[in-house]
Order: C-alpha cells, then sequence, then structure tokens
C-alpha cells in the first residue's frame, strides 16, 4: 500500500468564466477538510426493539487552508474578494499521488482573518464554507 507525503498537494478555484480551468490557491502551508458528517435522526417507535437511527443529509463542513499573505498575488487578493461578496466558486482539492485524486466542491468563504505580528510571516486562515456534495474522482 503506497504512503504519500501532502507538500505536493494543491486547493484550486475555477476560472470565474466556469471553464473547467483551475487556478492553484499560492503559497497554502495546509489544508483541513472537508470535514464530512451525517448527522444521526432517530426513528425509534412504540413498536421498537431498541432504539433506531437514519442518517440526515451530510452537512459537508468547511475547508480551512491556511496561507502565507501576499498582498500582491492575485489568488489572495480573490480571496478577499470573495470573503465580501459571499459568491458560492468550484473548487478542487488535488492529493500528490500518480491518479493526482481530487475532491471538487462549491464553497464559498466563510472566513478570512489576518495574522500580522512583528516576527513572522503575514498569514491567513481561509477557512470555505462547503455547500452541497463533495465530488471525489479517483
Amino acid at each position: 500500500m503506497a504512503k504519500y507525503l501532502g507538500r505536493t498537494s494543491k486547493i484550486q478555484i475555477e476560472e470565474p468564466d466556469a471553464s473547467a480551468t483551475y487556478v492553484d490557491i499560492a503559497q497554502a502551508v495546509s489544508i483541513e477538510g472537508p470535514t464530512s458528517e451525517n448527522r444521526e435522526v432517530e426513528v425509534t417507535t412504540l413498536d421498537s426493539t431498541a432504539r433506531e437511527y437514519l442518517a440526515s443529509l451530510p452537512d459537508n463542513g468547511t475547508v480551512t487552508m491556511p496561507i502565507v499573505f501576499d498582498p500582491d498575488d492575485t489568488t489572495h487578493q480573490l480571496l478577499i474578494a470573495l470573503g465580501i461578496s459571499g459568491a458560492v466558486r468550484t473548487w478542487r482539492i488535488v492529493l500528490p499521488n500518480a491518479g493526482q485524486s481530487r475532491a471538487d466542491f462549491d464553497a464559498f468563504v466563510l472566513n478570512f482573518p489576518m495574522n500580522i505580528t512583528q516576527e513572522e510571516a503575514i498569514t491567513n486562515q481561509t477557512v470555505l464554507r462547503v455547500s452541497g456534495a463533495v465530488t471525489w474522482t479517483w
């Protein structure tokens, strides 16, 4: 069974013309998510012999990507603009395996907090809110 380091993984955003062309978000440090979760719905009835449950619709949660922020980078400028507009865009996470496995999903920028200190790189912890399904391609 193969094992991979995450270092060549990418997070990308589809060009605004929906041309299926994706652009890498520059200087991403890591990618966390999507944080998929199925809530449970209790369906126990009076004639049940034990508690019964069904899975609800999945909530694909969030994707968090810390970046080393560059105010001159167009993808970082885009993240700020998307945080202001609330526009839903198509995103892609690309894994480093030979087949370039990927997850495609729609999301909006939920949070874009800057971290500026005297002796550290300027960073940002962008949080995307996934809206709808995540489609995995292996």
